[in-house]
């Protein structure tokens, strides 16, 4: 299912997926999802953002997603790297993507995101106050 959301004067595409495997977080295999993306069809006006892909509904994927409650779909962490489309069991990487390969075997790059999600949860966390985060975004 596709629909569309108007949020404060923004227009947002919503995707529904199933999830076939988790990597990383609280999400079950078999469960519903749905993805937030800004832009799209209101009122008969297409709002395209630049460089923004839409996710195809039959597509596989490997996404990275952004969690903010239970009330709001989830959300792309990046709309250029946020997302890894598979095609014949091999990754299709956006063209604006340069963190990931294209043409990668699905499993060798699942082997690679486990190996730096077990990195990543070593690391210590640095937790910023949200008033000295808005300080450095505003910089």
């Amino acid at each position: 299912m596709l629909c569309v959301l108007l949020v404060n004067l923004k227009v947002f595409t919503v995707s529904d997926f199933e999830v076939d495997e988790v990597l990383k977080g609280s999400f079950h295999s078999g469960e519903k999802i749905q993805i937030k993306q800004l832009g799209g069809m209101h009122n008969g006006k297409n709002y395209i953002i630049d460089d923004e892909v839409y996710l195809k509904q039959a597509a596989k994927y490997i996404l990275y997603l952004a969690y903010y409650g239970e009330s709001e779909p989830l959300t792309l962490v990046n709309p250029t790297q946020g997302y890894i489309e598979l095609v014949n069991k091999k990754t299709n990487v956006n063209l604006n993507n340069r963190v990931f390969t294209n043409g990668l075997e699905k499993e060798q790059l699942l082997a690679e995101i486990r190996t730096n999600v077990a990195k990543a949860g070593s690391r210590p966390k640095i937790e910023v106050s949200s008033k000295r985060r808005a300080e450095l975004l505003n910089q």
